[in-house]
């Protein structure tokens, strides 16, 4: 009996002593930091264009600063809103998130019915980078109406209402042409499905015109086969986009107040709302570091963007406000 007494004593003793070295240590060794796994960037887009080559870009600093893989999934289709809501519909726990704009939540969702909340389930983290607007038109546009630039381009439109084919791509940019034309510039306006299939229609006369990031009409400009009317509205400090091509902020006044600021259009993680606080701060971080890193920012350089960080604090108070500005101006 005295035997089975003092065996049971010794596994009550060695039971308190694990428990109390399992206590002892740090928490993040009981529990999985984060991130513990590889995490999955949706791209909301086809490979190959601005969302996807930005993604990559991210998904390559992940090893320096996060210690995990970031996996880049391309869900495109709606508007950009197919992957996002993906994304914004996920498990709550910072491994799935969607590298989008404030467009996906700001304008699109008052033009489309769209699958997530933008004002109160959806978790925003910083801007790593804008997008450089432009306003492209076939090369050949100016010889044909017999303008010789740009502000005789805008004053032939005025005097000729819906003759100039202009591409859309999205629902931001269908709302800038509806702006133009509430102001006296009028196009015939044709959807495109991405700015690749765009910039193709503009170089060979398909269309005439239209908007989209510089990254997808540069290699046309580059060849001969398309203009730059101006940048939308202008980033400051960087380099002319190209020769003779002017900012709408500081060069075409009257364009830069009819669009406001429903041209500017900043690159942002956003994820579902209910993540654990550490989580998010841990993303945060991960934004601005890669924002400060000199080897991201020539990537966001080559890639024809424009290197800029803002604060998730910054970012969410953009999308509110850019959203009740637009839902203000549609009377909606």
């Amino acid at each position: 009996m005295k035997k089975m007494i003092s065996v049971i004593m010794a596994v009550c003793l060695m039971c308190m002593l694990l428990a109390c070295s399992t206590s002892a240590k740090p928490k993040d060794e009981v529990e999985a930091k984060y991130p513990s796994k590889p995490i999955t960037i949706i791209a909301p887009a086809k490979p190959g264009g601005g969302y996807d080559s930005l993604s990559r870009a991210i998904a390559s600093m992940a090893g320096n600063y996060l210690g995990q893989v970031i996996v880049v999934e391309n869900v495109p289709g709606a508007s950009y809103t197919l992957g996002t809501a993906q994304a914004c519909n996920s498990n709550p726990d910072g491994y799935t998130l969607v590298l989008c704009t404030n467009k996906q939540f700001s304008s699109t969702p008052l033009a489309m019915e769209v699958e997530y909340d933008p004002l109160n389930g959806v978790e925003y983290f910083g801007c790593m980078a804008e997008v450089r607007w432009v306003w492209g038109c076939n090369a050949k546009l100016f010889e044909r109406i017999g303008v010789m630039d740009t502000n005789g381009f805008l004053e032939y439109v005025k005097a000729h209402p819906g003759e100039i084919k202009a591409g859309s791509i999205s629902i931001p940019t269908a709302l800038m042409f509806q702006q133009l034309a509430g102001a006296g510039y009028q196009f015939a306006v044709t959807s495109y499905e991405d700015a690749a299939s765009l910039a193709v229609a503009i170089a060979n006369g398909e269309v005439e015109c239209g908007f989209s990031a510089a990254s997808a009409q540069n290699a046309l400009r580059e060849s001969g086969d398309i203009r730059f009317l101006m940048e939308i509205p202008g980033v400051e400090g960087a380099e002319p986009l190209a020769e003779g091509c002017g900012t709408a902020n500081a060069d075409f006044p009257e364009i830069a107040k009819i669009l406001g600021s429903t041209a500017y259009q900043w690159y942002i993680l956003a994820g579902p709302k209910g993540m654990p606080q550490e989580t998010i701060d841990a993303i945060n971080g991960f934004v601005k570091a890669i924002s400060e890193d000199a080897g991201f920012q020539a990537m966001v350089t080559k890639l024809g963007m424009a290197n800029a960080y803002h604060s998730a604090e910054e970012v969410t108070n953009g999308v509110i406000s850019e959203y009740n500005a637009t839902k203000e101006y549609y009377g909606q």
